[in-house]
């Protein structure tokens, strides 16, 4: 049986100061049990614009990975990636939220096995 999580990781690009690229952020998902093996999904985003001026939009980048698939525990890192640009590159500010789901695979314990010949 799988468990399943969903969460929310709120990301912002304040100022033009920092590198013009999308930008990443790790957050650990923990369940109450421990798993063997995670996946993540993307459920949807919000993104904008953090300035109000008008701003023409050339690309967006949003994606959610696992830092790790094969878990030994009951914590996952997920890390989140947004970007959003304009005309030329990703240095204007910019903020969203991305949503997604961490789909988990209980460890089981095997405490007594049988097996028949026949």
């Amino acid at each position: 049986m799988f468990k399943f999580i969903n969460e929310e990781m709120k990301l912002t690009k304040p100022t033009k100061e920092q590198e013009e690229k999308p930008i990443t952020k790790k957050f650990t998902v923990t369940f109450d049990e421990p798993i063997s093996k995670a996946f993540v999904v993307l459920r949807g985003w919000k993104l904008n614009f953090s300035e109000e001026t008008d701003h023409h939009l050339a690309e967006i980048d949003v994606k959610v990975e696992l830092e790790n698939e094969n878990i030994d525990g009951k914590e996952v890192e997920v890390k989140a990636t947004i970007g959003i640009r304009d005309k030329y590159t990703f240095d204007d500010p910019y903020e969203g939220i991305v949503y997604f789901t961490v789909i988990g695979l209980p460890k089981i314990k095997i405490t007594e096995m049988t097996i028949r010949y026949e």
